[in-house]
């Protein structure tokens, strides 16, 4: 039954609402903000990967990525869930990570390089490892085998992603995980990006590959010029 005493719609609470709901659209809608990096005289940014976000800032994860000899681990992504809800006893199935080279900060990387990478990769042709395998297992206990490479998957003017298979030991666990390793060119500068992803099926492979090559892009068209 209606009342006479209903109350008068309040134009100042319609507005009100109107607002509130277009801020939280926009937040809805922004994506995570780009991590800028400094090489040299210049600066590079690296949007997250979709649905990533950077733990850098969680010891226990800068602890996962030691750097290694001339290489300077900047920056590690894992999935959104990981990060607010990081376990540092959890096995770790899909990450990246970005590098900058220490001979990045002073020279420029000339074009011609790239192509010489690929044809270096191309022939299965890998640097050994075994000296900084063996360093990696002492400082953390993980045990890498020398990594089969099996070769170039995606190779832009600007970028060259390659993909080799570890095994994986630490304690009585086991994996083997698949690396796509890239370098990119990005105004002049050599930056380097790597993805893993443990090898449970042959579609891991495919979903690596196609991710990797979806983040190598968008970071290129962040870096124009």
């Amino acid at each position: 039954m209606e009342t006479l005493f209903q109350e008068a719609p309040n134009p100042h609470r319609a507005v009100t609402r109107i607002c509130l709901l277009s801020i939280a659209l926009v937040f809805a809608g922004q994506a995570a903000k780009p991590d800028e990096f400094a090489i040299g005289p210049v600066t590079v940014v690296v949007p997250p990967p979709d649905g990533f976000e950077n733990a850098w800032h969680i010891e226990a994860v800068r602890e996962r990525f030691p750097n290694s000899p001339g290489l300077t681990v900047v920056a590690a992504y894992l999935p959104a869930d990981d990060v607010k809800n990081f376990d540092p006893n959890k096995d770790l199935d899909f990450y990246a990570r970005v590098a900058i080279a220490e001979a990045a900060k002073d020279q420029e990387l000339p074009e011609a390089v790239l192509p010489q990478f690929a044809q270096q990769f191309a022939k299965g042709a890998a640097p050994d490892q075994r000296k900084r395998l063996a360093e990696l297992e002492k400082q953390t206990g993980v045990a890498v085998r020398q990594p089969i490479v099996l070769g170039v998957f995606d190779q832009t003017p600007q970028s060259l992603s390659g993909l080799v298979l570890n095994s994986i030991r630490t304690g009585k666990r086991s994996a083997n995980v698949l690396t796509a390793s890239s370098l990119l060119r990005l105004n002049k500068r050599m930056l380097n990006v790597f993805t893993y992803r443990r090898l449970t099926s042959m579609a891991d492979r495919a979903i690596l590959e196609d991710f990797t090559k979806a983040w190598v892009r968008t970071i290129i068209a962040a870096n124009p010029g």
